[in-house]
């Protein structure tokens, strides 16, 4: 499920308040390791599929859980007033 965040101001790392807790954007993880936002993302849903298939193996779905907890998928508007699609990820998701 896609949904949209209010931009909330950031801290000099890149981490903000949202739904009372501590997240980072996919963005700005791309912009301080340097790295093409589309790589970071494409990372990421290789991350998530990964966790799947490991669930439909073991039976188990407390991974998917978690990063259903962890990883969310927003939108944000781009400096051409698009949609575009991005992640906010806890500490724990990051990790």
């Amino acid at each position: 499920m896609t949904r949209s965040i209010k931009t909330i101001e950031r801290d000099d790392w890149g981490v903000r308040g949202v739904d009372g807790k501590a997240v980072v954007s996919s963005r700005v993880l791309a912009e301080m390791f340097d790295k093409r936002h589309d790589n970071v993302i494409a990372i990421i849903k290789s991350k998530i599929k990964e966790a799947k298939e490991e669930c439909v193996s073991t039976g188990n779905d407390s991974l998917m859980k978690f990063n259903h907890l962890k990883i969310k998928v927003v939108k944000y508007k781009d400096k051409k007033g698009e949609f575009r699609e991005e992640y906010q990820i806890t500490k724990d998701g990051f990790i």
